[in-house]
């Protein structure tokens, strides 16, 4: 059995295991909701190979900044970045920006939505409104060099990714 992220944080509901093809660590994507199933926050918890786990919280503005939210990546290299304006309707539309070129830096995006349901769930919906729960990050690379970008966004992204 892979990576399971159903009820691992008090008070968020998850969205999304997320794997990727270069290791073994997964992560999950939730959103922190109020008493009224209002999202306060976007919850991105990362589950390492080597045991150290990781969490980090984005606020609904932050989501909606310049910047969005920065879900992976290295400082000068944001890998993957979630943006969007996130209210108490029933359905958010929201965009996903992917470093495809680490060398050139070319992003890809697409987009995707965040759907609430009638009993207050959240749900994470790709761009022809299917439910998604597992995203896997596809990346590529050169051999000795390594990881160069990521090639697709299985999931949610329905290839090919918007330029």
């Amino acid at each position: 059995m892979g990576p399971d992220c159903r009820g691992r944080s008090a008070g968020v509901q998850p969205l999304a295991t997320v794997t990727n093809t270069y290791d073994r660590d997964y992560h999950c994507l939730g959103v922190r909701v109020d008493a009224a199933a209002d999202v306060t926050a976007i919850r991105f918890e990362s589950h390492h190979a080597d045991g150290r786990d990781t969490s980090r919280e984005f606020s609904p503005d932050e989501v909606a900044s310049d910047r969005g939210a920065v879900l992976d990546g290295r400082p000068g290299h944001d890998a993957v970045i979630l943006r969007g304006r996130i209210g108490t309707r029933a359905s958010t539309p929201l965009m996903l920006e992917f470093l495809r070129n680490g060398l050139t830096g070319e992003y890809r995006r697409c987009a995707l939505t965040l759907a609430r349901d009638t009993a207050n769930a959240w749900h994470l919906l790709d761009a022809r409104g299917r439910q998604e729960d597992r995203i896997v990050v596809e990346t590529w690379g050169l051999p000795v060099i390594g990881t160069l970008g990521i090639a697709n966004v299985r999931g949610v992204c329905v290839t090919p990714p918007a330029a």
